[in-house]
């Protein structure tokens, strides 16, 4: 996938591997992408553009609340009380980036995504 570094791409594309975004996020005027050490930008103006791409794709992202597209496959934990994920930090098990779930619109989807991956990984 190609993205920028700045918001206004003036430092050029940088080539980004899907299987390495956490999230995307949306402030209504950029999209962001974040990676576990990294903030990239993206020349779409609307996280459903990007998710029907996604989708299409048969990537594991989903959609967490209005200002989150979230890689499944990256979510480590899940915070039942306060409806956040986490992403895996920089050591292993070790919490990083979050990202917020919308209730009860997409929390009940995250958290059986989430544990049907759990699932399969302890098998």
């Amino acid at each position: 996938m190609v993205v920028a570094r700045d918001e206004d791409g003036k430092t050029g594309p940088v080539e980004l591997e899907v299987t390495e975004i956490l999230k995307f996020t949306t402030d209504k005027a950029r999209i962001q992408i974040h990676t576990k050490n990294d903030v990239y930008y993206f020349p779409f103006d609307s996280l459903e553009k990007i998710q029907n791409i996604l989708q299409a794709l048969n990537l594991p992202f989903v959609r967490a609340d209005r200002g989150n597209l979230i890689n499944m496959d990256k979510v480590i934990e899940i915070d039942e009380k306060f409806a956040k994920v986490y992403f895996e930090g920089d050591k292993p098990g070790e919490r990083g980036k979050d990202a917020t779930v919308s209730r009860p619109t997409n929390y009940k989807r995250v958290l059986a995504l989430f544990r049907e991956r759990q699932g399969r990984t302890n098998r």
